[in-house]
């Protein structure tokens, strides 16, 4: 008999086993990996044995009682048991699909990826000429040398841009859209006035939806992708500037291609 046929008699006819025969079963898969163990078969005794005794309990005496009392919390212990060990089943399973970086800039955590740019390219091979009336108004609330995406900067897309400065900080707010199908980008661009190595030290924390992971080598730069099939960010630093933009309804492969564009 497989287990597909267990399962179905264990359904039908639970009764046909005894207890200690259900419980047997039920260890017996519990001392598997728990890659390779049917949580759906344990979960399946789990709920013959616990309604079994129930019934049981409500009929017999004193006695019968205590004892199926005493089964009954077995099973509930089991029974959380099962939730541990598929939350290490789900946790084990949660790795990323594809990481194509340096393992000294970006690290996968458990469920996320972590960044740290301290050992990523930061400066541009070339000075650049782009004459895009976004990249002019930037240049003009004082951000030196801008390299964004230039898909970014077509006719395809319109945009808006807020300049907010403090003592610290020099920080513009874009929001791009698309014409043709109203998909957003939202591209945060940050300039350290004082000192940016405290920047470089910390350790930046991805969202763990992103399965996905691509480092890009541009104009002398470090650019990185993390996303999935659905949403993604580019992010790299240039000098005292750093670029944080995020793609909604933008699969990973078609932010690298975006990405690629940055020149």
């Amino acid at each position: 008999m497989n287990r597909e046929d267990l399962n179905k008699l264990l359904k039908a006819k639970p009764l046909t086993f005894t207890y200690a025969e259900i419980e047997q079963m039920m260890d017996e898969e519990m001392a598997k990996d728990p890659e390779e163990m049917d949580t759906e078969f344990v979960d399946l005794c789990v709920e013959v044995l616990s309604k079994a005794i129930s019934e049981e309990a409500e009929k017999d005496t004193e006695q019968k009682t205590k004892r199926t009392k005493i089964k009954l919390i077995k099973i509930i212990a089991i029974a959380a048991v099962i939730v541990v060990i598929l939350g290490m089943a789900v946790t084990a399973s949660a790795k990323y699909v594809y990481n194509d970086t340096s393992n000294k800039i970006v690290k996968f955590c458990e469920d996320h990826f972590s960044i740290n740019l301290r050992n990523a390219n930061t400066n541009e091979d070339m000075q650049l000429n782009n004459s895009a009336d976004l990249i002019t108004k930037l240049e003009e609330s004082g951000f030196e040398n801008v390299m964004l995406p230039t898909a970014l900067l077509t006719d395809e897309y319109t945009y808006s841009v807020e300049i907010i400065e403090n003592n610290e900080f020099t920080s513009a707010y874009l929001h791009f859209q698309n014409k043709s199908d109203d998909s957003l980008i939202y591209a945060t661009i940050t300039k350290h006035k004082n000192d940016i190595n405290k920047f470089l030290d910390t350790e930046l924390q991805m969202t763990s939806k992103y399965d996905s992971a691509k480092q890009l080598s541009l104009n002398g730069i470090d650019v990185f992708v993390f996303g999935n099939k659905n949403t993604s960010t580019i992010t790299y630093i240039i000098n005292s500037i750093d670029y944080d933009i995020e793609l909604t309804d933008y699969s990973f492969d078609s932010t690298i291609e975006i990405a690629e564009s940055i020149k």
